[in-house]
């Protein structure tokens, strides 16, 4: 009886085994194909490559480094519109001198593309977008201060990315609507972008974000510099992501940062000079029917 079952067992593993290679060969016909378009693909085409087009140069220098890598996909599903895009830097000796957002968006039957752009220079930037310009920010885009705890920046680059972390939790970040309604955004625990500038005395830097969902309507850049004495410290800056009012407080509700909505960025186009030489613009690029987009 013992030797039946071993038979039988056998039998049964053999079967398997000669068969598996149909079996796999049926699985994967049966299986679901995966959807291999690409994320950053749109109606408007691809938005690395839309966002490569955007040439961003300090008055009088050459075109800072754009970096093809986007920071984040993100989107924003408890928006009506239900926006989503890419965000790329643009960089010079290593250091993010402009940050930006090629993004779409639906209304009013229609699919719209649009460009944020920041300015992180203390020098003044211009942008040109398919041999036009677009935005001519002419004073410091951030401005910088210290944090309140005097801590100095740890010699470990990991201890040093966790003392980050920490001041970055010092602050809690809103947006406001027009008719009120206040939104508390959530700070991102990993930053969206990292890098040292040995040319700027920038030991380590980073850029985070207060965002809703998983789109970023403030930032916070915070950096580990040496000062004309050589001693290493902190500093950090914020900068506007959203045309809407935008609050700043500490953990006791002390307002730290805040900027005032800018209306007049909710339904500009591309080629309007009325608020170019702002630090944070947007403008609409590019609209097509709701339909040439499914």
């Amino acid at each position: 009886m013992r030797y039946a079952w071993l038979k039988l067992t056998c039998g049964i593993l053999l079967s398997a085994f000669w068969l598996s290679p149909t079996l796999a060969q049926e699985t994967q016909a049966e299986a679901p194909q995966a959807n291999t378009k690409s994320p950053t693909m749109t109606v408007f085409g691809d938005l690395i490559e839309i966002g490569s087009n955007i040439q961003i140069a300090p008055e009088g220098d050459k075109p800072l480094e754009f970096n093809k890598q986007p920071l984040v996909s993100w989107s924003n599903p408890t928006r009506p519109a239900a926006p989503h895009g890419c965000i790329f830097v643009w960089s010079q000796a290593g250091r993010p001198q402009a940050i930006g957002s090629v993004f779409t968006f639906i209304i009013r039957n229609e699919t719209r593309m649009k460009h944020q752009l920041h300015s992180l220079s203390q020098t003044p930037l211009e942008a040109t977008y398919e041999g036009q310009t677009v935005w001519k920010p002419s004073k410091p885009g951030i401005t910088w201060m210290a944090p309140q705890q005097e801590i100095s920046p740890h010699v470990n680059e990991r201890l040093r990315l966790t003392q980050m972390r920490g001041i970055a939790r010092q602050f809690n970040a809103r947006f406001e609507k027009p008719d009120g309604e206040r939104t508390n955004l959530e700070l991102k625990p990993t930053p969206l972008y990292r890098y040292q500038s040995p040319a700027n005395k920038v030991v380590d830097g980073a850029i985070f974000s207060y965002a809703n969902g998983t789109d970023p309507d403030v930032l916070l850049l915070i950096e580990a510099y040496e000062d004309d004495a050589g001693q290493k410290q902190w500093r950090l800056a914020f900068a506007r992501f959203h045309y809407w009012r935008l609050v700043v407080e500490q953990a006791q509700g002390e307002v730290v940062w805040q900027v005032e909505e800018e209306p007049g960025l909710k339904l500009m186009t591309i080629g309007d000079t009325r608020h170019r030489e702002l630090p944070y613009v947007s403008y609409i690029v590019d609209r097509q029917p709701l339909e040439n987009d499914q």
